[in-house]
């Protein structure tokens, strides 16, 4: 039986992506932010943001496809396929949370960012 031998990134290297996706997906988060106070809603796609609130729309360094972009019901999360190359639709790992400037930011273990806009968080006041 012939073994085939599979290349793996290292854990340095594994570390280095999650770093550069975090930051990579921060930046959007903020071009979607400019983008929605200039416009009053979130885009359809990172493609609108491209050239006004970005350059260009950034790379994931797992794969080196654009990062992912979803609108939830509460927000939007841009996220990094991660190290198994997997798409889970920005799915929840391992959630952290805390709040800054009106915002909950939730880091996400997948190398992403999860934002929610507070007014839509709080419950409508009762009768």
């Amino acid at each position: 039986m012939m073994l085939k031998r599979i290349s793996l990134p290292s854990d340095s290297q594994v570390m280095a992506n999650q770093a550069f996706a975090v930051i990579a997906a921060t930046q959007t988060a903020l071009a979607i932010e400019r983008y929605r106070l200039t416009e009053g809603h979130l885009p359809e796609s990172l493609e609108n943001l491209v050239p006004t609130y970005l350059e260009t729309i950034p790379k994931d360094p797992f794969n080196g496809q654009n990062l992912k972009y979803r609108t939830l019901e509460k927000g939007y999360v841009v996220y990094s396929v991660g190290e198994d190359l997997t798409d889970e639709g920005g799915a929840e790992k391992e959630p952290r949370a805390r709040q800054e400037n009106g915002l909950y930011l939730l880091y996400r273990r997948r190398a992403g960012i999860l934002l929610f806009q507070r007014q839509l968080l709080q419950a409508p006041a009762g009768p």
